[in-house]
């Protein structure tokens, strides 16, 4: 298998290829505040399933279930609805056959949480006792999934979807919205406190974890989705940066440290795919020839309306933003540049003057306001590294 890896200073880019298939020879590292975050592509081949789950009694809620083989850890079952019902924990079953046949309770899984909108279960065995798996859930038999509005009340339904055999998955897509999921297998070779937490939003897992123990974070703010980078920790050593803000590719066989991530699902774009070779991001350099690009994430604390408007060229980006949401600007004349400046009002008045003429340094971690640059690219320079 080969792997493949980048590592990116501020004065060299140096790009590396290796065929040596041995994790102790992976490099770890944590990526200096100017660089970005070295990473490895290991193909996991995996096997999952994402169904969509439609509305059923209650209108309006709807999402999918993912249905995963984890390994040591069994299957895995993931549930994420929108406009679920808060304060309420939502019961959820599979079921036999096909939604509306009344089928018999085959597995009862963790409740899906109102606040969130989310359910995960591991688990290896039906409710029976006898063993399952990832194959008899999605190509042996038919089943259904259909939870519940509340303990209370069992018999309304507020989604409902068939899965297992015969019944359309939901394909994967590029990160598109940034990132709500991620499950990663632990490759060290001993047992160890696994810390993950968000650039801003706490801890979202901290705990002990064996030997290609699987374990998985969900997104904790209003969208269901993680802060734009994630700090994973090995008995409190940090040893990795996880950018989830989509500006970089994420998805299945990103490797970090001794973690690679085997499933996730990101706002926009549904369940990850596999990554491969050319998923990898290009060296990155300082600004030159004006800015064809950045991405802005809004760091403030309540939604207000963005305008961005370039010094020639108008309006280019104007719409409401929650916290957390990421701004994309892309340049519109003939070179694909933005204007020498963009300017950014905020609820109709003007904050903040971003240089893109390459006049001042600009790059990841650059910080105006209440907006950080979390990616961006030149026309001569390409992918712009990070700010010293």
């Amino acid at each position: 298998m080969n792997k493949f890896k980048y590592l990116v200073l501020t004065a060299l880019a140096v790009l590396l290829a290796s065929c040596d298939d041995s994790l102790e020879n992976r490099i770890d590292i944590t990526a200096p505040e100017n660089a970005q975050q070295l990473f490895t592509v290991l193909p996991q081949n995996a096997d999952q399933v994402t169904y969509k789950l439609i509305e059923a009694d209650v209108q309006g809620i709807q999402g999918f279930i993912t249905i995963r083989d984890a390994g040591i850890m069994g299957v895995e079952s993931f549930m994420k609805l929108e406009n679920t019902i808060p304060g309420i924990m939502h019961p959820v079953h599979i079921h036999e056959g096909l939604f509306g046949n009344n089928g018999d309770r085959v597995i009862t899984l963790n409740p899906i949480d109102g606040d969130t909108g989310i359910g995960r279960t591991f688990f290896d065995k039906k409710d029976d006792g006898t063993s399952t798996d990832y194959y008899d859930l999605t190509e042996n038999h038919e089943y259904y999934v259909g939870p519940h509005y509340s303990m209370d009340d069992m018999s309304t339904i507020i989604a409902a979807g068939n899965i297992g055999l015969n019944n359309p998955p939901i394909p994967c897509g590029p990160c598109d919205g940034k990132v709500t999921a991620l499950s990663f297998i632990y490759e060290g070779t001993e047992s160890a406190r696994i810390t993950v937490e968000q650039k801003r939003g706490g801890i979202v897992f901290d705990r002990v974890v064996t030997p290609q123990e699987q374990f998985s974070i969900d997104g904790t703010d209003r969208k269901g989705t993680l802060s734009t980078e994630i700090y994973m920790s090995i008995d409190g050593a940090q040893v990795a940066k996880i950018h989830t803000s989509c500006s970089i590719p994420i998805g299945i066989g990103y490797a970090v440290s001794d973690f690679i991530i085997v499933a996730g699902e990101s706002r926009n774009g549904g369940p990850l795919c596999d990554l491969d070779e050319s998923d990898i991001p290009e060296p990155c350099n300082t600004c030159d020839g004006k800015v064809t690009s950045l991405s802005l994430v809004y760091n403030g604390s309540q939604t207000v309306d963005v305008k961005v408007e370039q010094q020639r060229g108008g309006e280019i980006f104007n719409q409401s933003v929650d916290p957390g949401d990421v701004i994309q600007l892309v340049g519109q004349d003939n070179q694909q540049t933005l204007s020498s400046k963009v300017f950014i009002s905020v609820d109709g008045r003007r904050v903040e003057e971003i240089h893109t003429s390459c006049s001042q340094p600009i790059g990841p971690g650059a910080i105006f306001g209440d907006f950080e640059v979390i990616a961006g690219s030149s026309r001569n320079g390409g992918v712009l590294c990070g700010m010293p």
